[in-house]
């Protein structure tokens, strides 16, 4: 039997937010949400501001995994870049 893939609280919480949470139907039907993240989410978990801070700019990140051959649409990227401020 396969297993199911499993998600962090960072993707929810930033997929949520930018009402994409239908992406992660992309890896499975059926994605496990371990405890200690629900509970972290629950808790009212947030963006990870230590991880935005070690992205100096979004721009160029989305630009390059879109180069790699990832498709991100312009509303995708739009509202990428309106999450982090950009």
């Amino acid at each position: 039997m396969a297993e199911r893939p499993a998600v962090n609280a960072s993707p929810l919480i930033h997929l949520a937010g930018a009402d994409l949470l239908s992406f992660l139907q992309l890896a499975a039907p059926e994605i496990v949400v371990p405890r200690p993240v629900a509970e972290e989410i629950r808790a009212g978990g947030s963006v990870d501001a230590a991880a935005r801070a070690r992205i100096s700019a979004a721009r160029p990140v989305l630009e390059a995994m879109r180069g790699s051959g990832m498709y991100l649409s312009e509303s995708v990227l739009d509202k990428a870049l309106v999450l982090v401020g950009e």
